[in-house]
Order: structure tokens, then sequence, then C-alpha cells
């Protein structure tokens, strides 16, 4: 836990683990102290959906890590933006996606709780929040997972982190406890600090490149994952710092947390060269039972398809492949 003063979820009442069935729904708030100014403080929403008949003793909770710096608890990509005056388009439909209201849905309707959370202070306005750092991001991802056990009486072994981007980057370093780990494109998850697209460059004379994700095709991502492998270039730091902090790699925490992970990338996304990467660590540790990956073709960094750089929805076939792993290895 970080030195800096953590004033911890507000809450009315207290928990016993005997019997206790918690609400379908509840609208929380999060207290971090002001990064320059500890005495002052900014507050965050936390998200807590249930199932009916949720049992913490017998059944699982979901806690969704959103990418980035800053996001809101829906992680809603807004549909355009303004640019010298003209509406320029971000989705393909030019409306706002939220995925991680998407991702609850089906989480919900299999049996497990949901937990989401955002990381812009609800005192301010939406349209300019201000920036929040990693270690603070780091701060709020770990007491998400203390409100989440506080709340709903559960235990950290069976709640599962499901993190998309540097989300999954904060989820396997603050959770290394919890039953298990899901990661959607993740980002730094493993030690090659490196350029990605340097790295296919370099690459791309090596016809031996390996099709990771069995398309027929070698992608720029593996290009630049067979050159990080082949080059010893997968471990270049023991840890990584941000801020005068210091974390432990992902893959690290990963690796010996001895529990499942579900590892999810899109073959147009650069920084899916981590999974053949995590792949290739998992088996040097002997632990690649431990790890599933799929990549999914013609998809990118929001695992949606893509048109003139243009995003969508989350694919339908990521969030069942997400619901087909989580039945077999933690079903309801």
């Amino acid at each position: 836990m970080s030195i800096l003063t953590l004033i911890a979820v507000s809450l009315s009442i207290h928990l016993t683990t005997s019997g206790y069935t918690p609400p379908q729904h509840q609208s929380l708030t999060i207290t971090l102290s002001e990064e320059s100014s500890p005495d002052q403080t900014n507050n965050y929403p936390l998200l807590i959906d249930t199932p009916i008949n949720f049992n913490p003793k017998t059944n699982y909770a979901i806690i969704l890590y959103h990418g980035g710096y800053l996001s809101d608890p829906h992680w809603t990509v807004p549909g355009t933006y303004i640019q010298d005056g003209k509406e320029i388009p971000i989705t393909q439909d030019s409306k706002p996606t939220t995925d991680a209201d998407t991702l609850a849905n089906a989480f919900l309707n299999a049996g497990y709780a949901v937990i989401r959370y955002g990381s812009i202070n609800i005192d301010e306005t939406q349209d300019q929040p201000r920036p929040i750092s990693f270690p603070k991001t780091v701060e709020l991802a770990q007491l998400v997972l203390k409100a989440t056990c506080d709340n709903l009486a559960i235990s950290p072994d069976r709640c599962i982190t499901l993190g998309h981007s540097l989300g999954a980057t904060r989820a396997a370093i603050t959770a290394p406890d919890t039953a298990a780990h899901i990661i959607l494109a993740g980002a730094y998850i493993t030690p090659t600090m490196t350029n990605p697209f340097s790295l296919a460059k370099e690459a791309q004379s090596n016809t031996s490149a390996t099709d990771y994700d069995r398309s027929g095709t070698t992608d720029p991502f593996e290009q630049a994952a067979h050159q990080a492998i082949t080059n010893n270039q997968t471990k270049t730091h023991d840890t990584f710092s941000n801020n005068n902090h210091t974390y432990p790699w992902p893959s690290d925490t990963l690796i010996n947390s001895n529990t499942p992970i579900l590892a999810i990338w899109g073959s147009l996304d650069p920084i899916s060269y981590h999974g053949p990467v995590l792949e290739h660590l998992f088996n040097q540790a002997n632990k690649q039972a431990l790890l599933t990956t799929h990549y999914y073709p013609e998809r990118g960094h929001n695992l949606s398809t893509q048109e003139n750089n243009r995003i969508d929805k989350i694919d339908p076939a990521v969030t069942q492949t997400i619901i087909n792993w989580l039945k077999e290895h933690f079903p309801n």
C-alpha cells in the first residue's frame, strides 16, 4: 500500500460473512488524497452489481479495470470529437461505446457479480477531468479490491480481475492473490521495454518469424515478438518505474500467482507482441498450463473491428470466449 494517506471507502455498515446477501446494485464512492495537497481529497465512482441469490462463499466476483489513466465506470469511448470546428468520428457509427457495460451484463447473466469503477473525480466536469498519475491509479485499484471484499463480504480468492490495456497491468500488480486474471490487450505485461514497430522492422527480413495466432500469415506483432524472444530481449529490466514508484512486472506477478490466466489480444494491435512473449515466459517457468491465450484476427486494441481507424464495440466473440473460459474454470 502506498505511503500516501488512503481514505477508505465510506461505509455505514459492518458486514459479516455469515448469511450475508449483498444488495443487487450498490453505487459507492472511493476517496483518495489529492496528489499535490494530501489534505484535500478526490472522489471516484464504484459500481457493484450482483445477480439474484449471489452467495459470496460459493460465487465469484469479477472486477473490471479500465485502460489508460482516465475513464468512467462504463469505459465510455465518445462517438466523435471536435477538431477545427468539425465533428470527427471515433467509432464506426459515431455513437459512444460502453464496453464495460457490455461485459458486465454478460457476466451478470452468467451468475457472476461485477465491479466497475472510474478514475474521473465525480466532483469535476466530465469534459475536462484532471489527469491522474499512474501511482494514483494503482492506489485506486488497491482500494477497489478492498471495497469489493468489504461490500460483498467476499475473500480475494473468490475475486477475478479483468483488465483492459493498462488496466491489466494494474490488476496484476495490485491483486496477485485473486482467483484468476483476465487480460484484454494488456500493456506493459512483459519486461520487453522496446518499441514494437522497431522490433517488427528489425524482424521483417527474418522469414522464420512464428505464426503465433495460427492465421496463416505473419503479422507485425508476431515479427516483434519473434525478434524479442530470439534476441533475448524479454527481460531488459527486473522492475519498471513510474513517478518514482517501482513495480514488479505483471508477467512475474502472474507467473508467481499460480492461478489460471486468460489473455486475449487483437492481431491489428502493435502491443499484442506481449502475448507470445508472455507465453514464452510461462514456458520457461514450466507453467504454460496456467495460461490460455487467444489472438483475434483483424481486431485492434479495443478488440473490435477497425475501419479507417474507427473502432466499434468489443467483438461479441471475445465476450463469449471469456464466458466459456469462466464456466470451465470457475462455474457458479
